[in-house]
């Protein structure tokens, strides 16, 4: 039996295939994590924002790293590795410092 848009493919290829196609869109996923890590949105954020208008920059949650009295650091980073990241601190729910590692696209 052979499938209708490839005419070579022989439905015994068919799992194999899909496997293919489930790696490809997992390594697409794991890529996407460090899309918003980059000098464009590092320069958007601004001193007074919120932690909810970094979220919409970054396009995702950055990881509690240190937390002092009314102090807390986010960072964001690849799920791969630890460069490039970028850290804001906020203080009383308002940026207060942000910082970079690595180098940022």
């Amino acid at each position: 039996m052979r499938l209708c848009c490839f005419p070579k493919l022989q439905l015994e290829a068919l799992p194999t295939l899909v496997a293919f196609t489930v790696m490809i869109s997992v390594f697409a996923i794991v890529l996407m994590g460090a899309a918003g890590i980059n000098g464009d949105n590092y320069e958007r954020i601004q001193v007074g924002m919120t932690y909810e208008q970094i979220v919409a920059i970054m396009g995702s949650k950055g990881q509690e790293g240190s937390r002092v009295e009314d102090s807390v650091t986010y960072v964001w980073k690849p799920r791969f590795g630890i460069q490039p990241m970028i850290m804001v601190t906020f203080r009383n729910g308002k940026v207060v410092f942000k910082s970079s590692m690595g180098k940022l696209k």
